[in-house]
């Protein structure tokens, strides 16, 4: 509760307008009646941006194919369908995709999950931009196969992979219902949060410097979501740096906890990006740089170069 409360200042702090944003749409988002919810759903949660969410049914918004299905623990409920249309579903994250993606850009999602910040992206950059996408856990997959299906008039480019600092097979964790967003390539990590129980499946590895050299494209924004396997795909990234002066802004999820299972720690990590340049900046407030990594700062970091 204290380091909740903690938080909460600090947004309010570096970032008081989003963060009066975010309040008023959480306010919204609990008061208004069923009947105006559902007329919402027939309208687009995004502008210009034709069934980003696939067409939510109204009569069945909690079951509807294409996106919820008792699919994914932010949107098996009506209240988290909500929260996901009123824009509430991590702000720090949607914020900065609209602030550093701009039109003709490519966006790499890795992490995509069910592709949320994969359509907010192809919003973004436009149909002649490009998002690439990276989601090894099957069912995910076929959530972005989906959405890759309903916008054929952008440019998805879907990978069924993990992302890692070297080609191989690994176990990938599939955390079980309700917690379908915790699926992870970090051994024993699902014990840490309590989940004792969880399929194993074998999954691809790719590196994503190899990636980029193939396609000859260097991305303006990746957006790194991983549940803890954040610094092995930083790693992934380093023929990249070494060889280039092109910096990518990132946007990545930090798990402490994950870091000594995987043998190195948070330090290392910091160390690593401030070896190529970058700076880490608040999520809420991309100007204002982070000097103590230390500080219950919130799950999202921004890596980018001072020039970005």
């Amino acid at each position: 509760m204290k380091i909740k409360i903690f938080k909460a200042v600090l947004y309010s702090v570096i970032n008081p307008i989003l963060f009066l944003k975010y309040i008023e749409r959480n306010i919204l988002l609990v008061l208004m009646p069923r009947k105006l919810f559902h007329r919402r759903l027939q309208k687009n949660p995004y502008i210009n941006f034709k069934n980003i969410l696939y067409g939510l049914d109204q009569k069945s918004p909690v079951t509807q194919k294409g996106l919820i299905d008792s699919y994914s623990d932010y949107l098996i409920t009506e209240k988290a369908i909500k929260s996901v249309l009123f824009s509430v579903n991590e702000v720090d994250v949607e914020k900065n995709i609209k602030k550093f993606l701009k039109k003709g850009d490519v966006f790499f999602d890795v992490g995509a999950h069910f592709g949320y910040f994969s359509a907010l992206g192809a919003a973004c950059v436009g149909e002649k931009g490009q998002v690439h996408m990276f989601e090894p856990a099957p069912l995910c997959f076929d959530y972005l196969k989906n959405l890759q299906t309903k916008n054929s008039n952008y440019r998805f480019v879907i990978n069924k992979v993990g992302v890692g600092n070297e080609k191989k097979n690994i176990d990938l964790l599939l955390s079980p219902p309700p917690h379908l967003s915790s699926h992870t390539l970090v051994p024993n990590f699902l014990e840490t949060k309590n989940l004792t129980v969880y399929q194993k499946i074998k999954v691809p590895i790719i590196r994503l410097d190899e990636y980029i050299e193939k396609i000859k494209i260097v991305p303006k924004l990746i957006k790194i979501d991983v549940e803890g396997y954040e610094y092995m795909v930083l790693k992934g990234l380093e023929k990249l740096f070494k060889n280039t002066t092109q910096r990518p802004v990132i946007i990545c999820e930090i798990s402490p906890s994950a870091h000594s299972l995987l043998g190195h720690s948070l330090e290392q990590l910091y160390k690593y990006m401030y070896s190529y340049d970058y700076k880490a900046f608040y999520s809420w407030n991309a100007s204002i740089e982070i000097k103590n990594i230390k500080n219950p700062m919130g799950n999202n970091v921004i890596f980018r170069a001072p020039k970005q």
